[in-house]
């Protein structure tokens, strides 16, 4: 697993869901806190604003038009989760950890990443228009081909080190 920012352990949870446990095709507004959801499959799941607080999201499927909006992930750890053919809109990431996760066809529209830990993440070909990017080292993530707008571009330049006049 990927180191946490400054060495710091995930924050433990208290129960686990599994896969045969979850037959949820759409959240409005529920509120999920410190759980592990291990292997589930959230193919064309719809959450529209719930949050999930130091929630562990292992192996989990986000795809098949699996969309999120407005939803929140606050400090949570995602790993070897994918997010094929997956939209996330006006969703915020904060303090979250991305390990080892795939990211094929998604698209980010206004997605809070501020703070988000996504060292050593597969970008490429993402869409990440208008997403903050203020945590993102460009130095440790791969991002080919992935889209961004011009103001983004200054905040990558500027992590990068480079001097724009």
């Amino acid at each position: 697993m990927a180191d946490r920012r400054n060495g710091a352990p995930p924050p433990p949870t208290d129960t686990t869901v599994l896969a045969r446990d979850w037959e949820h095709t759409e959240l409005s507004g529920g509120h999920y806190e410190r759980k592990t959801f291990l292997d589930v499959d959230l193919m064309e799941l719809f959450n529209r604003g719930a949050t999930f607080t130091e929630c562990t999201l292992r192996g989990v499927q986000f795809r098949n038009a699996s969309t999120r909006q407005e939803a929140v992930f606050l400090n949570c750890t995602f790993t070897r989760c994918k997010f094929f053919d997956a939209t996330s809109t006006d969703c915020k990431m904060a303090g979250s950890m991305f390990d080892r996760c795939s990211y094929d066809l998604m698209e980010v529209v206004g997605v809070d990443l501020a703070d988000a830990w996504s060292h050593s993440a597969d970008l490429s070909g993402a869409d990440l228009w208008g997403s903050d990017l203020s945590a993102l080292d460009p130095l440790t993530v791969r991002l080919a081909g992935a889209v961004i707008e011009p103001d983004q571009a200054f905040v990558v330049a500027s992590a990068l080190g480079l001097k724009i006049r």
